[in-house]
């Protein structure tokens, strides 16, 4: 079992151990299988991110098994891994992306920060009211680094427009 290519077959045949394991595949290094005792079953890449044998290993999960067949997770990962040799780390990226606020929690500290402490309480109330009604609902769950000049700037105007509110 040890030289196979990852298929959907081999997969369902895997059983659940006491401790976590990976199989790995055949075909594509680095790419493989974890198996935890719980039961959960992901598509995995592991590569060094840099040169060298000092340069750390890294750890993708490319997707759930549930959420993908073998194919398309193979062809992620070779996305990854053709990236890898480019030089980025996408572990590192993907860490990094975690940690930027969205537009709700950006919102909710300018109010916390700036509006309630700084500003009339009617002026509050509006800066709110604002933020409720046309911010959040457009943006609300959009990583703030991902919000452009153009993806806000029309649908702003047009939820503005409905709510009778003047921009």
């Amino acid at each position: 079992m040890a030289d196979q290519r990852i298929t959907k077959r081999l997969v369902d045949g895997l059983k659940i151990r006491l401790h976590e394991y990976t199989f790995w595949d055949a075909k594509l290094p680095g790419f493989g299988v974890r198996v935890r005792p719980s039961g959960a079953m992901s598509y995995i890449v592991v590569y060094r991110a840099g040169s060298g044998r000092g340069a750390p290993f890294r750890r993708f999960t490319v997707a759930t098994v549930s959420k993908t067949t073998p194919d398309k997770a193979r062809h992620r990962a070779k996305a990854i891994l053709g990236a890898v040799a480019h030089g980025r780390d996408p572990a590192s990226e993907k860490a990094s992306e975690r940690g930027v606020p969205t537009i709700s929690e950006l919102a909710d500290r300018f109010l916390a920060e700036h509006v309630d402490q700084k500003r009339k309480p009617s002026t509050a109330t509006f800066y709110k009211h604002i933020l409720d009604k046309v911010v959040r609902p457009e943006l609300g769950s959009a990583k703030a680094d991902k919000v452009t000049s153009p993806s806000y700037s029309s649908g702003m105007c047009r939820e503005a427009g409905e709510r009778g509110i003047s921009l």
